[in-house]
């Protein structure tokens, strides 16, 4: 069940909703954690935006970005300016979704993935979600 509006303020950030399943997701993330990647995740010189934009224009590859619609990393605004960034790029936002959208209605999610994986690329005759729009698929 997800959470009104008002209640959002009140829920534990990466997540759409708190349920068993979100908690239970939480509390073993410490026992997940490489502290050592941790350590270099975002160390000086880490990051070579030029290159990696070069790299992700020159992706020869569908791409399909989904981003949860309360996630705050990114924000979907900031997972739009990346899609466009990717030519093969497209891009759907989840509804009440955080950072872990599967968590957050998993229906939704693996319907969003099939549907995405099931499709020919574009320009073979398929028909295919334009970005931001959520693609058709099989119930799960």
């Amino acid at each position: 069940m997800g959470l009104r509006p008002a209640d959002r303020r009140c829920r534990s950030p990466p997540y759409g909703r708190w349920d068993a399943a979100a908690q239970a997701h939480a509390a073993a993330e410490v026992a997940q954690t490489n502290d050592e990647a941790a350590d270099s995740y975002a160390s000086c010189g880490a990051f070579a935006p030029d290159e990696a934009r070069a790299a992700v224009a020159a992706l020869d590859a569908r791409v399909l970005l989904l981003a949860g619609e309360l996630d705050s990393g990114p924000l979907p605004r900031i997972a739009a300016e990346i899609a466009k960034l990717i030519p093969g790029a497209e891009l759907v936002v989840q509804p009440g979704a955080g950072h872990y959208p599967w968590l957050d209605d998993p229906r939704r999610f693996t319907r969003t993935v099939a549907a995405f994986l099931g499709r020919e690329p574009a320009g073979l005759g398929s028909e295919s979600a334009g970005p931001g729009q959520e693609p058709a698929g099989p119930a799960v």
